[in-house]
């Protein structure tokens, strides 16, 4: 098993290096709209600015990073339009001019048609030197959603969290060559470094709160993360997409199981969630390229980690897996704690946005918050091997 089989980059692991910047004519029209669409969007003009753009055929774009940078620009116009006046001035139709060119190009890269992750992150940072580190101070975004510099600091923050990954990464596709070669002392230092990876995507979160107010999260941003559709939306059914189909397609928008590090471990690590609570991440998969939903899969169906330590009886290597374990339970852990800050007491205060009551209590991958990311947790702390289970409660 080897990282590039599975499009996954040995050095920036599920982003994608040096992303376009502009696209060539006549789709130059797309990146130029984007680019105004916060202020448009304040305005209120948005959509107006959107039905004057000609129907583009998506076929002249050829190269995979023009057709990451069309979905990016045509996704985060998608949610403008269809967001722009919240949760009442909701409309149930995307026109044509963004709708055949978001479902064929989401058709060719094997993604759905809507905001995601993989659009907003992994897509939408560019070094400000080139020649520089990818780090938070060297980097910015190509486009943005409502909320300036926050919503900047939120895509770059999660871009530092996949980054953080990529150590685990290497990791993961060396450990289950050990697993195969019966190497014990090849499979500690992996599960070590596996888990200072975590540890790392951890302290990547924290940065979070430097310039990210919850306010501004809740109330500007996460509206036009939410998708389209679902249990308590004003678009229960979906949106119609022109062009495409006289039904509505309801879509989940972006969410945090969309990211592919943490789906990537619990395969590599043996942690089978609950049943309910898998199907949403097997959906989540569904918003990612198909070749980096390939690489989860195959770390399910390979050699198994915690069998070969559970077996072993090496309590060295039963410790390490523990240990690595103990990391993932502590990232969630900090991640419902994120969450309770950013979502669950905003949507607690009487000066919440009312305009986006829709939001209140569900993520914008459209799940339930804390009681779903408990779930995930109990089933994290429970894959321990049981030799140490008490040390980890």
């Amino acid at each position: 098993m080897n990282l590039e089989d599975f499009h996954v980059s040995r050095e920036y692991g599920f982003m994608l290096k040096d992303p376009l910047e502009v696209l060539p004519p006549p789709f130059n029209q797309w990146t130029d709209l984007c680019g105004r669409l916060s202020p448009l969007i304040e305005t209120h003009q948005f959509r107006n600015e959107v039905k004057k753009l000609p129907l583009l055929d998506h076929h002249q774009l050829t190269q995979h990073h023009q057709l990451r940078l069309a979905h990016l620009v045509l996704c985060m116009m998608s949610s403008g339009y269809i967001w722009q006046e919240g949760d009442r001035g909701v409309t149930k139709m995307l026109p044509s001019t963004l709708a055949v060119p978001l479902h064929g190009v989401s058709q060719r890269l094997g993604i759905k048609p809507v905001i995601s992750h993989l659009d907003c992150v992994l897509a939408n940072c560019k070094r400000i030197d080139p020649q520089g580190p990818f780090s938070l101070e060297n980097l910015q975004c190509l486009f943005l959603l409502p909320g300036g510099r926050a919503c900047e600091w939120f895509f770059l923050v999660t871009a530092q969290v996949e980054m953080a990954s990529v150590p685990g990464l290497r990791a993961v596709v060396d450990a289950v060559r050990c697993v195969l070669e019966s190497d014990s002392s090849g499979l500690i230092n992996d599960l070590h470094l596996i888990s200072e990876s975590v540890h790392a995507m951890k302290l990547a979160v924290k940065r979070m709160h430097e310039e990210l107010p919850a306010g501004v999260f809740y109330n500007v941003m996460r509206p036009f993360l939410s998708g389209f559709g679902g249990d308590g939306s004003p678009l229960p059914k979906g949106v119609i997409y022109e062009g495409i189909s006289e039904e509505p397609i309801k879509l989940p928008g972006g969410s945090a199981a969309q990211s592919s590090p943490i789906q990537c471990f619990d395969a590599a690590l043996g942690i089978r969630h609950e049943e309910g609570k898998r199907a949403f991440l097997c959906q989540m998969r569904d918003h990612m390229p198909p070749a980096h939903k390939a690489f989860i899969e195959a770390l399910e169906q390979g050699p198994s980690i915690k069998n070969f330590a559970e077996q072993s009886q090496d309590s060295d290597l039963q410790r390490a897996y523990n240990q690595t374990i103990q990391s993932l339970n502590e990232f969630r852990a900090y991640h419902i704690t994120v969450v309770a800050k950013y979502i669950t007491a905003m949507a607690q205060k009487n000066d919440r946005n009312k305009n986006v009551e829709s939001l209140a209590k569900r993520g914008t991958g459209g799940q339930t918050l804390i009681p779903f990311l408990k779930s995930i947790q109990g089933t994290t702390n429970d894959a321990a091997i049981n030799i140490d289970k008490e040390e980890l409660r």
